[in-house]
């Protein structure tokens, strides 16, 4: 366990419940069994809509930030970790507001079936200097940036928007993964 308070690395019986694991920026994509805990209890909130889960997820994320506020939760560095793998595309959520325009434009982008995109929540501002791409967030309203390998499309920031986009997909052309595999030819 790494704890930049004290400056060091730390064993710890396992029967202790570790809330983050800080040592994740440099891990690339490997997260913690707290990153992943992390990522349950947001899609359990998304589906169940039991607001348990969420309070528990930002006390993981409460706890993380007081400890070093440069660092961010395990969810965003692990994505941020597949996105240096270069996967098809990313969804960056800016929303520091929690208004109620913003919670629809999340609940739509985790609840639409996008293979192959990874979808980061940013809730502070500083979080998005962390991202490896031309990704920050700015002012007050709920925006969101989407990027495939080849481009980047101004901030979208109302929940129509966002549907267009779904409903067209055009951001990915080029992009997509085949589900098929061909067979060698015999």
């Amino acid at each position: 366990f790494y704890d930049s308070v004290h400056g060091g690395y730390f064993l710890v019986p396992s029967a202790t419940d570790l809330p983050v694991r800080m040592k994740e920026m440099t891990d690339g994509p490997t997260f913690s069994t707290n990153g992943a805990g992390y990522l349950l209890l947001c899609a359990l909130y998304s589906i169940t809509g039991d607001g348990s889960y969420r309070q528990k997820a930002r006390q993981t994320e409460g706890y993380h930030r007081s400890l070093d506020p440069r660092m961010i939760t395990g969810c965003c560095t692990f994505l941020c970790g597949l996105i240096e793998k270069n996967l098809r595309g990313t969804a960056v959520f800016c929303d520091k507001s929690g208004s109620t325009e913003g919670d629809e434009i999340w609940s739509l982008l985790w609840s639409s079936y996008l293979p192959g995109m990874i979808r980061i929540p940013i809730r502070e501002r500083s979080d998005s200097d962390f991202l490896p791409m031309s990704v920050q967030c700015q002012g007050d309203t709920p925006a969101l940036h989407i990027c495939s390998h080849r481009q980047c499309h101004p901030p979208i920031t109302t929940v129509d928007e966002v549907r267009h986009y779904i409903r067209g997909l055009d951001i990915f052309q080029g992009d997509e993964i085949s589900d098929t595999i061909q067979a060698p030819d015999q």
